[in-house]
């Protein structure tokens, strides 16, 4: 098998670290610029730094550049803040990034091991310090109706159907209060979970399965169908699979991701092995973006709102995983992204969780019916052209989920067992099997 090369992009502004309820804070590699004394005053602001801390009760950030000069082996290419590929500060960027990816692992088996609780929140110049300590405050108003933290991405898609709720008041209208606490990347999306730091948080139903094989219990309810595809260039020569042999294609997500197994297994089918035929080039989905509309791939797997991007800077979708399905003998489309939660929270919250879900596919319903709402919208998409607006809009409503009954999930068991066979335990853990009570089935989605 060929060695696949890295890219990554930049450097995230902060990570979150384990703070502990002490006056002093911890932190697990014991680099004396990473301590942190956990605060339990609210709106206490350290801005001594850039990019800044914050901290409000126990939200907590610190600084990435403390871990940036962390090396790391194989080759990578970086494009650092300066945006030039192959610099120094590339280069200490992305080994920012794999020191981060490693601090958060310790992150993982901190909370499994000592239940600390910690909120994270990089604050935007978008949002401001106001928001900051609204968000601190939250807590406090509302404080009669039930309470859902949604623990997201922070710039992620998720936030654009969370606008929409918190702009005509659909929380409200459930009778929930409902808290976004904004997170700096995937990982720490679960973290939060698992710490109680959120209550519930977009994620697949490949992790909730192999949480519960591991004897945690969490369960999904539907999000979204949206799902990536393999974009190439139109002046690339690539018309078919076979076409990539000998090519460098970019790929979003890392060695198991989900796209990319199940390209795999599609090819496998069509009697090509693509890990052996071509040149898969790991990396940050935005950088990946550039370097195929720069001519430097001539194609790459990526996550579905930056093909629409491509798709309206004139790049060509080759196969989507939506097509790949059927041909893999899937013949339902699968929400491969849910809101995730606790069942046993769930069993605690049952009013606060049904009234959430109700709010979030009234947003979606929303989303929907009025292409005005995307026009409001335009700022937090970050577009400005309307072909992407168009593109981002169109992929964005076709992966809305219409029912989730039982074939639907007998579906997702066979698309759980192709994926067991080629992702392994990297990705599956130690069950091969879909586990049972994965889905919620105590929520009706809208028709």
């Amino acid at each position: 098998m060929r060695s696949p090369q890295k890219y990554s992009v930049g450097a995230p502004n902060a990570i979150p670290i384990p703070v502990s309820h002490s006056s002093a804070g911890t932190c697990p590699n014991a680099a004396s610029n990473c301590t942190a004394p956990a605060s339990n005053t609210a709106g206490t602001i350290n801005n001594g730094a850039s990019p800044f801390s914050i901290s409000f009760g126990i939200r907590k950030i610190i600084p990435l550049n403390a871990f940036s000069n962390t090396h790391s082996g194989g080759d990578t290419l970086a494009r650092g803040a300066g945006g030039d590929s192959g610099t120094d500060e590339g280069l200490h960027a992305s080994r920012g990034r794999d020191m981060r990816a490693e601090h958060e692992g310790m992150m993982e088996r901190h909370y499994e091991k000592r239940g600390n609780v910690t909120m994270t929140m990089r604050m935007a110049s978008l949002f401001g310090w106001t928001f900051a300590v609204a968000l601190a405050l939250s807590s406090a108003t509302n404080a009669g109706e039930p309470r859902v933290r949604v623990g997201v991405l922070e710039f992620g898609t998720v936030n654009w159907e969370l606008d929409v709720i918190a702009t005509h008041g659909l929380a409200e209208r459930e009778g929930v209060d409902l808290e976004v606490v904004g997170l700096g990347g995937k990982r720490a999306t679960a973290v939060a979970l698992q710490g109680g730091a959120a209550d519930i948080i977009v994620t697949d139903w490949i992790w909730v399965s192999r949480q519960r094989a591991e004897g945690r219990d969490y369960a999904f309810v539907p999000y979204s169908l949206s799902v990536g595809g393999l974009m190439v260039r139109p002046d690339a020569d690539i018309s078919e699979l076979a076409d990539l042999r000998d090519r460098k294609v970019g790929i979003a997500g890392g060695p198991v991701d989900k796209s990319w197994l199940l390209l795999q297994a599609y090819a496998k089918s069509e009697g090509i092995d693509l890990a052996e035929s071509m040149e898969p080039t790991f990396g940050a989905p935005p950088l990946l973006n550039e370097l195929i509309q720069r001519g430097d791939l001539p194609a790459v797997l990526n996550f579905w709102h930056y093909n629409a991007r491509l798709a309206a800077a004139g790049m060509q979708e080759l196969v989507s995983v939506r097509e790949i399905l059927p041909a893999l003998g899937i013949e339902r489309p699968i929400p491969l992204l849910g809101w995730v939660f606790n069942r046993g929270w769930a069993g605690e919250n049952r009013e606060a969780l049904d009234s959430f879900l109700r709010a979030s596919y009234a947003a979606k319903h929303l989303l929907l019916e009025s292409d005005a709402e995307w026009e409001r919208l335009h700022p937090r998409m970050k577009v400005s052209d309307p072909a992407t607006a168009a593109a981002l809009r169109d992929a964005w409503r076709a992966g809305v989920p219409k029912s989730f009954d039982d074939a639907d999930r007998e579906a997702a068991a066979r698309t759980f067992a192709i994926l067991a066979r080629e992702g392994g335990a990297e990705l599956v853990g130690s069950s091969n099997a879909l586990a049972p009570g994965t889905f919620w089935t105590e929520f009706d989605l809208p028709g």
